[in-house]
């Protein structure tokens, strides 16, 4: 019991904040953040329904060979699928 009192006993009464706040060291200053997630740029009509597919990040306009054929595919909306960061999978927006 006494050898693992002596092997705990560092530990036991040490502070694991040092003083920090709730975000860190507090060495940082506010123009240090993180940066920013990338702005999205949303492109063609955002109404028309898409086929988006999760295992390739690709969503496919109607018409397309691939419409409605994935496998765990779904129907979104063109503006949702952009800002959930799918690309189009022809490289053209559905107009």
């Amino acid at each position: 019991m006494l050898a693992v009192l002596a092997l705990l006993w560092p530990t036991v009464g040490q502070s694991t904040t040092s003083g920090a706040g709730p975000h860190g060291s507090g060495t940082h200053c506010a123009g240090n953040r993180r940066s920013a997630a990338p702005v999205v740029h949303l492109q063609g009509d955002p109404g028309i329904d898409v086929w988006v597919d999760p295992h390739t990040a690709l969503y496919y306009c109607p018409g397309e060979e691939l419409y409605g054929k994935t496998t765990d595919g779904r129907v979104s909306t063109q503006h949702e699928a952009q800002m959930d960061r799918f690309q189009p999978a022809e490289r053209v927006p559905c107009e």
